[in-house]
Order: structure tokens, then C-alpha cells, then sequence
């Protein structure tokens, strides 16, 4: 940074110096009036203009201050990202399902007794008539997740025609979604209807028969290891 200083006497002409910022203390001479102007040039301006990122670069939040990464490292690590994220739905869905299982069970065997035996429709009837739904739809919504990032999937749908004739792509791809969604509906079906019936008999047969409809389905679609569409283990670890 420069600064210009402008002299003016009543003997001499105006003159205009330019000096550095070192030299102001210079400035005061007798029966002179000097007026100091700042000035930047132009390229100073550009000197402290921030840098230009490139487009696949980032700036990772770490902490409270920001770490520039280099070139691609940003697509690397939000690719481990969403692998990370995708292994640990995994595991989760793999868990919940025995925990909808648990509730389906206990729901149509609650709806068998109490038809058979007349009893009322009590508040634990309908707990686990309204939980047994609620644990369908946590399921349900981390399946449709995992469908839109499995890379089978992905894959299946990019070569369907092809892919058609695989029946393990098939079955991830098109069969499981299709009958979970299917029995989910059922469930919620069911829940909603025996929740209007009229009469607590009516409460426990809409229960058990929509129920039990969607435990098949579900039971169906699960990859069992014994499964002759797809095996998978009974249980995922992290």
C-alpha cells in the first residue's frame, strides 16, 4: 500500500509525492500544508482476493476450523460415507425384522386367545395392535433406503432385461420390495380396520386374519438361509 501526499505552499506550486507508510513522520515541514491520501493500487486488491476452488475440491468441516483437502479426496470420502451408512442400515433392517416378527407373533397369538376365549378388547390388545404397525413402517422406511443405495439393485435395474434371468438379482430387485410393501399395506390395513370394529370380537378376528396374511408375506420375502430365492445369515454383525 502507497501513500500519496500532497504538498501546498503559498511560494511553490502544488506538488503531488508519492512516499511509503515508513515515511510520514517526514511529512511536516514548516509553512507547508500536507494532506495524505491513501491509496491501493490495483493489484493489492487482487493479492488478497480469496482463491478460486476448483470445482472437485471441498472444504471438510473438522472441528471448528475448515481443513481444504486435496483434489478428490471429498468424492473418496463421501463414498465411504455412504458405504459406512449403508452397512449400518443393513445390520439395523436385519435386526428389526425379527423384532416385527416378535410383535406379528405375539399379536395373532393375543387376537387367537381373546377370540376364542371372548375376552375384551383390552388397552394391551391394542398397544401391541398399534406397535406392531408402527415396527412394520421403521422397517419399511429403512428398507426403501437401502433399495434406493444397494448396489444390486442398482445394478439389477441397469441390465433388467438381463438380469431377469439371475434370480437372486430378481428377488432384490423387484420380489422383496414388491411383497414387503405388499404385506406392510396388509398390516396397516388390518390395524386401521380393527381398529374401527365395532365389537371386540370383530377387533380380534380383523386382527388375526389381516395379521396373520402379512406375517406369510413377510416371511416369504425375508432371505432366510434356507431360502430358495436368496440365502443371507439369521443375523448381521457390524
Amino acid at each position: 500500500m502507497f501513500l500519496v501526499l500532497l504538498c501546498c505552499s503559498s511560494l511553490s506550486k502544488p506538488s503531488i509525492t508519492i512516499i511509503s507508510s515508513a515515511s510520514v513522520g517526514c511529512c511536516t515541514q514548516a509553512g507547508t500544508l500536507c494532506i495524505i491520501y491513501t491509496v491501493i493500487p490495483s493489484f493489492t486488491l487482487h493479492h488478497f482476493r480469496p482463491p478460486v476452488v476448483p470445482c472437485a475440491t471441498r472444504f471438510w468441516q473438522s472441528g471448528s476450523s475448515l481443513v481444504h483437502l486435496p483434489f478428490g479426496t471429498y468424492s473418496k470420502n463421501k463414498k465411504q460415507f455412504r458405504h459406512k451408512m449403508y452397512s449400518t442400515l443393513l445390520v439395523f433392517h436385519s435386526l428389526i425384522r425379527w423384532v416385527v416378527l416378535a410383535f406379528l407373533l405375539y399379536s395373532i397369538y393375543r387376537a387367537f386367545v381373546g377370540l376364542v376365549n371372548y375376552r375384551a378388547f383390552s388397552k394391551t390388545d391394542n398397544a401391541f395392535r398399534h406397535w406392531t404397525a408402527t415396527a412394520a413402517h421403521i422397517q419399511l422406511m429403512i428398507g426403501i433406503i437401502l433399495y434406493t443405495q444397494s448396489p444390486m439393485v442398482k445394478y439389477f435395474w441397469k441390465e433388467k432385461e438381463s438380469n431377469f434371468q439371475n434370480l437372486e438379482l430378481t428377488f432384490y430387485g423387484l420380489i422383496h420390495i414388491i411383497l414387503m410393501l405388499t404385506a406392510i399395506v396388509v398390516v396397516t390395513i388390518g390395524s386401521a380396520k380393527a381398529k374401527r370394529q365395532p365389537s371386540d370380537k370383530k377387533k380380534f378376528k380383523t386382527m388375526l386374519v389381516w395379521f396373520t396374511i402379512g406375517l406369510i408375506l413377510i416371511f416369504v420375502a425375508i432371505p432366510w438361509p434356507f431360502s430358495p430365492l436368496s440365502g443371507r445369515p439369521y443375523f448381521r454383525i457390524f
